[in-house]
């Protein structure tokens, strides 16, 4: 597992590409998530409460477990390791923000789903809980203290917390995150609280690495669709697609594998989800092939950064109060 993995913060592995699971309908985890974990040798499945697809997570994992059936040999396939899962805490919104007590039935309920007697990490998916009183985040953050402790998660994280909230921890002289999941591509860096993680020891991981491209998720809500509205900040995407368009040629690769490997050479595990085999193959071989971006084109790419996310319809969660 070791060349396909990188350490957290506490020193324990992650695999670099783990199996996306977030939009994904139960039919498509059975599916895709199967495929790619008997197939295509993703060591890692990510998913979360708020997703509503954990129970299907948890028939994936019980149906790796199953002996080959001679007649029907490609769907129960056996694997000769044991996935690493993720999932997150959903910490409630505005006045439902979740009590130290809930979050401990939160995770329990998501152990059950996913037919586990612990998970490999366990994340609160977004800082919202101290919207209103900072302390309502350190409960919740205690919480997973606790779950650790009381062997439910090997490792604790975060998602989408910024300095600020960072900091919040480090000043209750609590442990800090394992990992901070965040939405990274050219386009929406984080270059802050990149910074800030790698000084605290925080293994920063990479979500939507896709979301430059014009086709990614023009079907569903998204925070992308809103700013694109705007004309000038449309003009700045489209001219940083047709940079990518450039580079994607020159290597002779996909424009999305080319965003993957853009993630890959800054040291961030992805998230790669599809529902098409072939491109479920491809994302994973684009993590262990040979092809290097070269420095001179990865600073082109960091050039783009327009400090912007584009995923969460509502606005970026780092900036939650």
């Amino acid at each position: 597992m070791s060349e396909a993995s990188i350490a957290m913060g506490d020193g324990k592995m992650i695999p670099l590409c783990s199996f996306g699971t977030y939009l994904c309908t139960k039919e498509d985890v059975l599916s895709s998530c199967g495929y790619a974990i008997r197939e295509c040798q993703y060591i890692g499945i990510d998913t979360a409460e708020g997703y509503n697809n954990e129970d299907s997570v948890g028939e994936v994992l019980k149906s790796l477990t199953l002996t080959v059936d001679n007649k029907n040999e490609q769907s129960n396939k056996p694997i000769n390791f044991k996935p690493f899962i993720t999932t997150k805490l959903w910490p409630g919104m505005g006045e439902n923000i979740k009590s130290y007590d809930e979050v401990i039935t939160s995770c329990l309920n998501s152990l059950k789903k996913l037919q586990l007697e612990q998970v490999d990490l366990y994340l609160i998916h977004a800082p919202f809980a101290g919207s209103l009183e900072p302390n309502n985040r350190i409960q919740q953050w205690k919480a997973l203290l606790h779950l650790q402790s009381i062997h439910k998660c090997i490792s604790i994280g975060v998602s989408n917390y910024s300095i600020k909230h960072l900091d919040e921890i480090k000043e209750a002289n609590l442990p800090l995150p394992a990992v901070n999941q965040l939405e990274l591509h050219p386009l929406c860096q984080h270059k802050d609280i990149i910074e800030y993680c790698k000084n605290n020891n925080i293994l920063p991981v990479a979500y939507s690495s896709l979301a430059p491209l014009s086709t990614w998720r023009t079907q569903q809500n998204s925070g992308k669709n809103k700013l694109m509205q705007d004309e000038e900040f449309g003009s700045h995407v489209n001219a940083a697609n047709v940079i990518i368009d450039r580079l994607a040629l020159k290597y002779n690769i996909t424009n999305a594998i080319l965003l993957y490997k853009w993630g890959k050479q800054h040291g961030y595990p992805l998230l790669p989800k599809s529902n098409t085999f072939q491109r479920i193959k491809a994302n994973i071989e684009c993590v262990f092939d040979s092809t290097l971006i070269s420095t001179e084109d990865m600073c082109v790419l960091d050039g783009l950064d327009l400090k912007q996310s584009f995923a969460w319809p509502n606005g970026d969660p780092v900036a939650t109060l």
